[in-house]
């Protein structure tokens, strides 16, 4: 089988310019309370039966917050973000076009009160792609519309997740 490989142009590596915008989009888009606080919103925009409340790892177990206890009954379920991936992806080149990809992997635990232990119940990916850009436009203005597309990215793959939850039925 002949395989033919693809030329691809060599170029200077962009993670100066990259990194340059990447302090404000961690602390803006990326900071776990920041995430929480989005997740719940996009769970109660999709009006449900389920009734969502941030929870903690108290190094044995997922607790609710003491916010969160005073409004809702106690719940053994857990939807655990496990891993989230932010990239750029493109050829390398001068100004190269780029993809904005954003994955998630969520876990479903439950505690099991025989071992006194969360396990894993279900697991479910959410992922977004972006149209390409240059890469001189995603990090305009101190990359705002890398921003906003990570914005858009981070609310389309909470939707996902939570839309294809078991027993997801709208109200």
């Amino acid at each position: 089988m002949d395989t033919e490989l693809e030329q691809v142009d060599t170029a200077p590596i962009h993670l100066y310019e990259v990194n340059r915008v990447m302090p404000d989009l961690t602390r803006d888009y990326l900071a776990s309370r920041v995430l929480q606080e989005r997740a719940l919103q996009a769970a109660q925009e999709l009006d449900t039966e389920i009734n969502f409340v941030p929870a903690y790892w108290n190094a044995e177990r997922y607790m609710q917050t003491e916010a969160a206890t005073a409004v809702s009954p106690a719940t053994d379920i857990n939807m655990v973000l496990t891993s989230m991936s932010v990239s750029l992806n493109g050829k390398a080149e001068n100004n190269p076009n780029l993809r904005l990809n954003i994955t998630m992997q969520w876990v479903l635990t439950k505690y099991n009160p025989d071992n006194k232990e969360d396990e894993a119940w279900d697991a479910m990916a959410a992922s977004y792609r972006s149209e390409q850009h240059p890469l001189s436009e995603w990090l305009a203005d101190n990359g705002a519309q890398l921003m906003a597309e990570v914005d858009t990215g981070i609310q389309d793959s909470l939707t996902n997740a939570f839309s294809n939850l078991p027993g997801m039925s709208q109200k």
